[in-house]
């Protein structure tokens, strides 16, 4: 005879929800706002399901639910596919798996979907409190699959169990996962999809079009930490290179010159000496860019550089990453080649006639160009305003600009100022990338966020090399001294969750943020940090960069954690009242039986439920009836027979065998019943 499936216990139910409630708040920043009410919508469905209020949906409102969660994705990620369009899908499915929670196995593989989804969230943060979320996320997934498993009736009576069994699971697993974090190695990434993150940028782009845009996007999404063990220079030194852009087509600059350039691999020898002059963890940007300050040396396998102080990553960058550099002093200036001089002299044929004009008659002048250099300064410093919501420029934009509107922020300064050099005869170039940040003095590094992005000019000296112009430092000097933050306090980039500022006003959750996001670069850069290179060193200073090394360190490593484990059973079996072996062989009987469908109910007697058995057509109910006679017997004689006992505990080793049989020809039945 078949047996009912058991319907999911009250509290397994309310683990599960909870667990989905969990993924959907980690992913509602990320995700559109319908999926976060589409996850709540089906909470409160299936809480009014097993309240009775509701039934459960039926085929065609289970196909109209996953059309309209369909079109409202297609909607919504218009764009094409990527990989935030499979995990709105991934979310959307756990959602409405949700509604056909009802039995084991189905509970059981909505919790598998919803590890999928946690997988997913670590794709869009891996920050120090993303990980903490993380971690207490897979807390409760392995208590809610506990409480799947466990008997209803004792996690009736003791609701929290779960969440002690998955903490003592979790925590049996971190030696394990500690030793393959120290000992395997570091392996590139196999692959890598772009995530669908709308620009958040003042001026970090692929390209820069001064006065196409009448307000910059401002955002605090941070952009990388650096850390100067010896000290944080000063905030008016701190411009963090990226990338270059040396074309210009009337309106917008953009970049040729990477291709021009012979990249070298930054890993090969020598490294440079000493101690590294500073360190950053830089946060994914979907770029190749790697910033560094003035006169950078690196020596990473996994950067290259062009001889000119700019690097690149070897691929998109993707994931949060950690490098060293070091300050190259003295390095002699490169050579300008006749068709680096002509590309960087380079200005559209026809527009921006007035600008052309007056560069032209600087150098017709017979003006060096430190004099040219101080001319266009002056200018810039006489008439012209710094603002993040300038006028729309026209087609000539640099005319526009210098002779009309003389409103804007740093990229229509540097844009302008280089097509002046270049007018002029001066070779010249924009350089993108952030100035300044927020010092922490005390702990020795500066955060710089994507509000900190700058553009600034390079202009060719043939004494010495390219030399940093920064035009907006001689229209707005704070902006460079200061900051952004300093210089508009009150910009919306500064809110937060908790409704405080990032800027320099701290107050109580200020200095929580500071210490929190301090803690979050100690463990960037520890974690980032530890390469290959740091791995086979440990290895090699702990004598275990052997197989036969490491093979003892694992063999010994899980010898103690068993044997911590089973000091802990002993501990807690000593804690415990004793019970009897027979009492705990009958319980297992009926623990068996609520597999096959039939569960005791917590007031049943052993008789009671021994009839039931026989009338629903149990297996082995004749002999389970006959033992649970002679149980009742046992257990309430005044004064129990020693040989009685060894006789029951026999014919329940027995029964047990048997049952377990039964049940495991049960449970595959189902497996393949797709149950």
């Amino acid at each position: 005879m078949s047996a009912p499936a058991a319907q999911l216990s009250r509290p397994a139910l309310l683990y599960c929800l909870a667990a989905l409630a969990a993924a959907a708040g980690l992913l509602a920043g990320d995700l559109p706002v319908g999926l976060s009410l589409l996850g709540a919508g089906c909470i409160v469905w299936r809480l009014l399901i097993h309240r009775g209020r509701l039934a459960f949906p039926g085929r065609a409102v289970k196909a109209l639910l996953v059309a309209a969660s369909c079109a409202g994705i297609a909607a919504a990620y218009r764009s094409g596919l990527s990989l935030d369009v499979y995990v709105a899908l991934l979310m959307a499915g756990l959602s409405l798996k949700s509604l056909e929670l009802y039995h084991t196995a189905s509970a059981q593989r909505f919790l598998y979907i919803a590890l999928l989804a946690l997988m997913a969230f670590l794709l869009y943060r891996q920050d120090f409190a993303a990980t903490l979320l993380a971690l207490l996320q897979v807390h409760l997934i392995v208590a809610a699959l506990a409480a799947v498993h466990a008997d209803p009736h004792q996690l009736a009576r003791q609701p929290l169990a779960p969440l002690r069994t998955a903490a003592t699971t979790l925590g049996l697993a971190l030696p394990l996962l500690v030793f393959l974090f120290v000992v395997m190695p570091r392996l590139p990434p196999l692959w890598s999809l772009p995530l669908h993150k709308p620009e958040a940028r003042i001026g970090m782009g692929e390209d820069m079009s001064p006065g196409d845009f009448s307000r910059p996007a401002r955002s605090a999404e941070l952009a990388f930490r650096a850390g100067f063990p010896g000290g944080i220079p000063p905030a008016a030194t701190l411009y963090w290179r990226g990338t270059v852009l040396d074309t210009f087509d009337g309106r917008r600059w953009s970049n040729a010159c990477d291709c021009h350039y012979r990249w070298a691999n930054t890993g090969t020898p020598p490294r440079p000496a000493g101690t590294p002059a500073y360190s950053i963890v830089l946060e994914p940007h979907e770029h190749r860019w790697i910033f560094t300050l003035d006169r950078a040396r690196l020596a990473d396998g996994r950067i290259a550089g062009n001889g000119e102080h700019l690097f690149r990553y070897r691929q998109a960058l993707f994931e949060r990453i950690s490098y060293d550099v070091w300050t190259e002093p003295g390095a002699p200036p490169p050579m300008l080649t006749p068709a680096e001089r002509e590309r960087y002299l380079r200005l559209p044929v026809r527009g921006n006639a007035r600008a052309l004009a007056l560069g032209r008659s600087w150098r017709r002048d017979g003006a060096s160009a430190d004099a040219i250099v101080e001319q266009a300064l002056r200018l810039y410093h006489q008439s012209f305003v710094y603002t993040l919501e300038p006028p729309l420029l026209g087609d000539d934009s640099v005319d526009g600009f210098l002779f009309e509107t003389r409103r804007g922020f740093c990229e229509h300064f540097a844009g302008a100022f280089v097509f002046l050099m270049r007018a002029a005869g001066i070779p010249a170039r924009v350089v993108m990338g952030y100035q300044g940040g927020q010092r922490n003095l005390q702990e020795r590094y500066v955060t710089v966020r994507q509000y900190d992005a700058h553009a600034w000019a390079e202009i060719w000296r043939d004494d010495s090399g390219w030399w940093r112009v920064d035009p907006t430092a001689v229209v707005a000097p704070e902006r460079v001294e200061r900051g952004f933050a300093e210089l508009f306090p009150d910009s919306p980039a500064f809110a937060t969750l908790l409704g405080r500022r990032v800027s320099g006003r701290q107050s109580l959750l200020g200095l929580l943020r500071i210490k929190l996001d301090h803690l979050d670069y100690l463990v960037g850069r520890w974690i980032l940090g530890y390469d290959n290179d740091r791995r086979q060193s440990l290895l090699q200073r702990l004598r275990l960069d052997t197989v036969w090394g490491l093979l003892s360190v694992f063999t010994g490593g899980l010898g103690l954690t068993l044997a911590g484990f089973l000091l802990w059973l002993r501990r807690r079996d000593r804690e415990r009242p004793r019970t009897d072996p027979l009492t705990i062989r009958y319980r297992r009987l009926c623990q068996l039986y609520g597999t096959l469908g039939w569960p005791r109910a917590p007031t049943e007697t052993p008789m009671g439920f021994a009839r039931r058995m026989g009338a629903a057509g149990a297996p082995e109910a004749a002999g389970f009836g006959e033992l649970s006679a002679r149980y009742a017997g046992w257990l309430y004689a005044g004064a129990p027979d020693e040989g009685e006992r060894k006789a029951l505990l026999r014919t329940m080793r027995q029964l047990l065998a048997r049952l377990r049989r039964r049940a495991i020809a049960h449970r595959i039945k189902r497996w393949l019943a797709g149950e």
